[in-house]
């Protein structure tokens, strides 16, 4: 006795590939939201980085102005000219890793420049107490108040 098969009817076709369109189509939407929410995590990683950044640039900026106020306020103080350089050098180093971190954020050149100068001209030369400087600490403190106002070192929310 021979058995013989029967073609397999158009419902079970049409069930065999609905069965594979829905798997691979479930494999494919959860492909897609995996590379969504991988994408969402390195946008926030990216954030609290930018926003790490900007409060170490900020420290370094209060560190810096802490040290040429103290250089220029007490004549007999212990602080070296190297020693504002040297944290001028930190500061602007940290404000450029916030700008590389974020493209859309203007570095602040020419206000930088006006810190330096407020802080390190003829420094060699120039009387240092509080009496003799008392100008130079006061255009210094506006130009770094000005510097912290820039829009680079502002904190932004997760927009998702």
């Amino acid at each position: 006795m021979t058995e013989t098969c029967a073609a397999p009817s158009f419902l079970a076709i049409a069930e065999f590939v609905m069965r594979w369109v829905f798997a691979l189509g479930g494999w494919g939407v959860a492909l897609w939201l995996w590379k969504l929410r991988r994408e969402q995590a390195r946008r926030i990683a990216d954030h609290t980085e930018l926003n790490k950044t900007i409060d170490s640039a900020l420290e370094q900026l209060e560190k810096f102005e802490a040290l040429v106020i103290e250089f220029w306020k007490n004549p007999d103080s212990n602080v070296m000219p190297e020693q504002i350089s040297s944290g001028m050098s930190n500061f602007a180093f940290h404000s450029m890793q916030i700008k590389r971190l974020a493209d859309d954020r203007e570095y602040p050149a020419k206000e930088l420049m006006d810190v330096r100068r407020s802080a390190t001209l003829n420094m060699e030369q120039e009387e240092r107490g509080i009496v003799p400087q008392k100008e130079r600490l006061g255009r210094f403190v506006r130009f770094t108040a000005k510097l912290r106002k820039s829009q680079i070192y502002h904190k932004r929310p997760f927009s998702g």
